[in-house]
């Protein structure tokens, strides 16, 4: 073993502190990088002390030359932190229900089965309608929105069965109405506006209720649920009978001591006006045109300037009709 100091490696014979003169040869300049001072040994001769610093063979002839003289690592090489695990994005699924009465089986669902469901008809119409009322009255308020849900199906796909228990899902509907979990009263109100859509003049034995229930929940401060109320109303409007439509604002909304209920009852007692008509109003019965101009004349002299603009437009439109005095005088003699 050699104690003079110089470095051994396994390229450097024991004997000859020298480089074999055929491996001096062979082996490339730019593969190495020196750093380090000259010395001057004991018998006169140069040796330079190296450091070497491993390079990478940038062709498999190098590697394979290199491979038997290969010099020790001056330290032990640090391994490479791991990569991080990539996350894979979390994929939306519908989370398979229950079967119930009334449904028919199905296979897996997809991501957008809720939407399909809502728009299928049930398999069993008349069971799914029992197991409705169950639904309704549950204390879970999911269950609820399912019972809301299986309503508005009947009434677009199977409205022969609701209309055998109308009165009775009507009031079911708008004890909900009236809940307070947003969520279920803004799904109520959307069932009311369902029914008048598809069930149509049907539901004119039952506007005094749902109109005056609607009415009330636009005197609330939610814009969403204001908003619903609007839209049930407009289809109310359009799909009902027009007198029943008009008794119902009339006796429901016009005289709310809220002022909120009596602008929303004013707005659309003023479209209502609008889509019948001069001539078909005043052909109306006498009750409902007594009520009718009795509230439009006191519409200019409320507190709501809302209110009052809503009322001038109505008398501009029945004092644009050749007829309106005749028939102001008959009925206010």
């Amino acid at each position: 073993m050699d104690t003079s100091g110089t470095p051994w490696y396994p390229h450097q014979n024991t004997q000859d502190p020298k480089l074999l003169p055929d491996e001096q040869n062979s082996q490339p300049c730019s593969r190495r990088k020196t750093q380090g001072v000259m010395e001057t040994g004991r018998n006169g001769q140069k040796r330079t002390k190296l450091r070497l610093k491993r390079v990478k063979k940038s062709t498999k002839s190098h590697t394979a030359h290199n491979s038997v003289h290969k010099t020790p690592p001056t330290c032990e090489p640090k391994d490479d932190p791991p990569c991080p695990r990539r996350l894979l994005p979390l994929m939306r699924t519908c989370i398979p229900q229950t079967e119930s009465p009334g449904e028919p089986s199905q296979g897996p669902p997809g991501p957008s089965c809720r939407d399909q469901e809502q728009h299928r008809p049930l398999s069993k119409p008349q069971l799914a309608l029992d197991h409705t009322f169950q639904l309704l009255g549950s204390d879970r308020w999911e269950q609820k929105i399912e019972g809301l849900t299986r309503i508005r199906r009947l009434a677009q796909w199977h409205s022969d069965v609701l209309v055998a228990r109308l009165h009775d899902v009507c009031m079911a509907v708008i004890l909900e109405v009236e809940n307070l979990r947003s969520l279920v009263s803004r799904a109520a109100v959307a069932t009311l506006g369902e029914l008048y859509l598809h069930l149509q003049r049907t539901m004119d034995t039952e506007l005094d209720w749902t109109t005056k229930v609607l009415l009330q929940k636009a005197g609330e401060s939610n814009s969403f649920i204001r908003q619903d109320v609007g839209v049930a109303l407009g289809h109310m409007l359009r799909c009902c009978t027009p007198s029943r439509s008009m008794k119902a604002l009339l006796n429901g909304g016009l005289r709310h001591r809220n002022v909120a209920v009596r602008e929303c009852a004013a707005h659309q007692l003023e479209a209502l006006v609008e889509s019948m008509g001069t001539a078909r109003l005043l052909c109306c019965k006498k009750d409902i045109m007594n009520s009718f101009l009795s509230a439009v004349r006191r519409m200019p002299q409320d507190s709501s300037q809302e209110v009052r603009c809503c009322g001038q437009q109505i008398m501009g439109i029945l004092k644009a009709h050749q007829d309106f005095q005749k028939k102001m005088k008959k009925f206010f003699p």
